[in-house]
């Protein structure tokens, strides 16, 4: 009997019969422990639940940022692409200044970096502002590198013939005593003579002392003279543009042999034609 519980139930009533039921030991164990494991499983899976409850809320807050991030992202590269070609076009534009100029090893805009503390959002407006102001100053500088460069384009700046200078501007006493009022280059009979700078031709034909004579007018008061001319390839009126061929060295005039008498006036006044052979343009400019 040590093996069984025994439950007896006791009426009031003294007529009916009292019930007695009997039962094995292990059936309560077992029922207890059927009762205890339930009741794991069951806070088990409550506290199983509101954790992947947590995990999923959480999921989808990160999906959600993930998703913000991603559009950020997108965002700063399109950003990043835009900035990126309006700095090649500044870079180009500052190429063609530099070349214009004839600089080398000059950046004429600044680094456009933003500050440390700024963020990525903050670095690129930064940089997209900075970028808008450089292509502003760009194309201004741009404007006026166009304005030098016609400038140059009409500045005697070349020379009309390569060789010696075998007589100077100023006083001489040979072969003619007196003053020169320009420059005597030595070279070759038949050496092509090109316009030191482009205008209209004022005269070609001959003159005393010069002989065959080319005279161009290059405008704000430049004008330009080739003497002792063997042959003249242009008329008067014509207009040239820097570096073309308008006559051929020779001896005509009072020459002792062939060479280029060339004279540079300034509005109207007679000036050493040295002081513009080989020029650049910001030379150039600063002459005029």
């Amino acid at each position: 009997m040590k093996n069984y519980f025994t439950i007896m139930l006791v009426p009031h009533s003294p007529n009916s019969r009292t019930v007695t039921v009997r039962i094995p030991r292990w059936t309560v164990h077992a029922a207890l422990f059927i009762i205890l494991s339930s009741a794991v499983v069951f806070v088990s899976s409550v506290v199983y639940s509101s954790h992947v409850t947590r995990r999923m809320v959480s999921y989808e807050e990160m999906k959600a940022q993930t998703s913000l991030q991603k559009q950020e992202v997108e965002r700063y590269s399109q950003e990043t692409q835009k900035l990126s070609r309006m700095m090649a076009e500044i870079t180009d534009k500052e190429n063609q200044i530099r070349k214009m100029l004839g600089l080398k090893d000059v950046r004429l805009t600044a680094g456009l970096t933003g500050k440390s503390e700024y963020s990525l959002g903050q670095k690129l407006s930064s940089l997209r502002d900075g970028v808008k102001e450089s292509r502003i100053r760009l194309d201004s500088l741009m404007n006026r590198v166009t304005e030098m460069r016609k400038r140059f384009a009409f500045t005697p700046s070349i020379w009309p013939a390569h060789g010696r200078i075998m007589s100077t501007f100023g006083y001489r006493s040979f072969p003619w005593r007196g003053f020169h009022a320009g420059l005597d280059i030595n070279t070759a009979y038949g050496t092509p003579i090109k316009a030191a700078a482009g205008g209209a031709v004022s005269y070609a034909g001959w003159r005393s002392g010069y002989g065959n004579t080319v005279v161009i007018d290059h405008g704000s008061g430049f004008e330009t003279l080739y003497g002792h001319i063997s042959r003249i390839k242009i008329l008067s009126g014509q207009k040239v543009k820097k570096g073309d061929i308008i006559a051929f060295v020779g001896t005509s005039g009072y020459a002792t042999g062939p060479h280029l008498h060339y004279e540079v006036s300034v509005n109207g006044s007679k000036v050493d034609p040295a002081r513009y052979l080989d020029l650049n343009m910001l030379q150039a400019s600063s002459r005029r």
